[in-house]
């Protein structure tokens, strides 16, 4: 059998999985780009005080995303193991999500109300985003067929952030009258209640569309600390893909926290600011089918480097921008987010690989637990960038309301530019060690097979090695 290139899933089940993603990318923006300006701006609270809410509420978060996975995967209904947290997690999203965006207090109670709020929503989103993560290495079987699978899946995620994006400023322009300014609460207010019930109806959908398979007949991994360390630390080619995503994505999340300061304080063009993060996201979703046409060929990890080189050579230009460069940032955003399309999907395609790697080597099929340790991983990256980005800030003098001295627009300038770039290029140089290729993984499943059909267990990559076929 070709595992590299299976008959293609059903429409249905495609659309059907890939929709929730849609849902879920729309909180995303919000969290780190419109909402801790709103609170600060609109509801009086303090930076520092929102920087420590939002490190606090993405660490409870992710705390829950390797106990979510493993949880999902020892659950044995006649639905399945993951459409039951599905659909039992979106009505308290969608109701934690129109709290959020309606905050009943303002000054240091603003931050309580949105702390907790981030909570509730962070529970639920994480019920429904590690299931839904860990189906997709079930739907999709094949080397190929996943890139496939998740290039719909992470479109729709990057066209749910896309709507995100431009929807505050679509928002503003229906609800302005004359002359009057929005107001800023009542656009808020809509956001939550639109926000709400996609994130209600789209799993919901998912959950009707879509047919789980059946369970392999392997022992479900108990979700203890000592199991889970051991699963990651064990698997190399999980270890090395999760090291160096974990360092991508703390680079990322200073941009995306930081968007709408650098826009207005160093380029001087706040007016910008929503059309530059549409333009950024709408170049990613073209780009993914060409991303998805050159991993076929080059493979995975190859055009995920060549994809990592370009946003750092182009990012790294708006360290040089001032004053007046809105356009030039414009053309850096579109280059830049053609290489996000890349970074977004093929590291989801290739952790679906080493859980096939897990399995021939241990003989445990663990796709939420692994899921969850790497969503724990990737959350606590996101949520130290984050978390850092606005204390410094302040720390660089910056306070909401006055304009900012040089040294806080320079430290705008580092946190947004520099700093990423740095991640990024460790993150390239980390991948390098990623040696699950299309012929590798033909040679997992072979493995994986043979010990399902009760064979002795098999680590592919020792044969590899030892024929000198990979390297160490």
């Amino acid at each position: 059998m070709d595992h590299g290139a299976l008959t293609p899933l059903p429409r249905r089940v495609v659309w059907g999985y890939g929709l929730p993603a849609f849902a879920l990318a729309l909180f995303g923006v919000p969290v780190y780009v419109h909402l801790p300006k709103f609170y600060a701006d609109v509801a009086g609270a303090p930076l520092e005080a929102l920087g420590l809410a939002i490190l606090v509420t993405r660490a409870w978060d992710g705390l829950l995303d390797p106990i979510v996975g493993a949880w999902s995967d020892r659950t044995r209904t006649r639905w399945g193991r993951r459409r039951p947290f599905i659909a039992g997690a979106a009505l308290p999203l969608a109701v934690a999500v129109v709290a959020l965006f309606s905050p009943a207090a303002t000054g240091t109670a603003a931050v309580w109300w949105f702390a907790g709020s981030m909570s509730l929503a962070f529970t639920a989103w994480t019920a429904i985003q590690i299931p839904h993560q860990a189906l997709g290495a079930e739907l999709a079987a094949g080397h190929h067929q996943r890139t496939t699978l998740f290039a719909v899946r992470d479109g729709l995620w990057i066209a749910g952030t896309l709507a995100a994006a431009i929807a505050p400023a679509a928002l503003r322009a229906w609800q302005t009258s004359g002359e009057a300014p929005p107001d800023e609460r009542a656009v808020f207010q809509s956001l939550g209640l639109l926000y709400a019930t996609l994130l209600l109806v789209l799993p919901w959908w998912c959950v009707a569309s879509v047919t789980e398979p059946a369970p392999p007949d392997v022992p479900p991994v108990r979700p203890a600390l000592r199991t889970m360390v051991r699963a990651a630390w064990g698997n190399r080619p999980y270890r090395v893909l999760i090291g160096a995503y974990a360092v991508a994505a703390l680079g990322g999340a200073l941009p995306g926290t930081l968007l709408f300061f650098y826009v207005e304080h160093v380029l001087g063009a706040p007016a910008w600011g929503d059309g530059l993060l549409a333009l950024y996201f709408l170049a990613a979703f073209a780009g993914l089918p060409g991303w998805t046409w050159a991993a076929a060929r080059l493979g995975k990890a190859r055009t995920f480097r060549l994809a990592t080189l370009l946003s750092v050579l182009v990012f790294a230009c708006a360290l040089l921008l001032g004053r007046g460069d809105a356009p030039w940032f414009a053309l850096i955003s579109a280059l830049s987010g053609l290489g996000f399309g890349a970074t977004l999907t093929l590291p989801a395609s290739m952790l679906a690989d080493t859980l096939d790697y897990e399995e021939a080597r241990t003989g445990a099929r663990q796709e939420g637990l692994l899921v969850g340790l790497w969503g724990v991983t990737m959350k606590g990256a996101a949520a130290a960038g984050a978390g850092v980005a606005l204390p410094a800030l302040g720390w660089a003098g910056y306070a909401p309301g006055a304009p900012p001295g040089p040294e806080a627009v320079w430290a705008i300038r580092l946190l947004y530019c520099g700093v990423p770039c740095v991640c990024y290029l460790l993150a390239l140089a980390a991948v390098r060690h990623y040696p699950i290729d299309e012929r590798v993984h033909r040679r997992i499943l072979l493995a994986r097979d043979h010990r399902r059909a009760g064979g002795l267990p098999q680590d592919p990559l020792d044969e590899l090695e030892d024929m000198n076929m990979i390297s160490p």
